[in-house]
């Protein structure tokens, strides 16, 4: 199978693109396209977007996914600012 970045650049994506679509922060994306990086939970979110794109389906939405797990790790930081207490 291919790798995340051969199979971005087959869709014609940026880099910036797919992370948007995946909710992952860019830098992140580059790091698990060199291998230097490895989360579990991102790393499934790239793979999933871009399994959705290449099937002319519309990405999930993860917003609330990640929103709900940063919440349950505790962490008193969200992914969106207006979400954090």
């Amino acid at each position: 199978m291919a790798d995340i970045k051969d199979r971005r650049k087959a869709l014609g994506l940026s880099r910036a693109q797919l992370s948007a679509y995946a909710y992952v922060d860019p830098r992140t994306t580059q790091l698990i396209e060199l291998g230097q990086f490895v989360d579990a939970d991102c790393q499934h979110r790239l793979e999933v977007t871009l399994d959705a794109l290449e099937n002319g389906r519309e990405p999930p939405a993860w917003k609330a996914d990640v929103d709900a797990k940063i919440a349950a790790d505790g962490n008193a930081l969200a992914a969106d600012p207006d979400a954090a207490t």
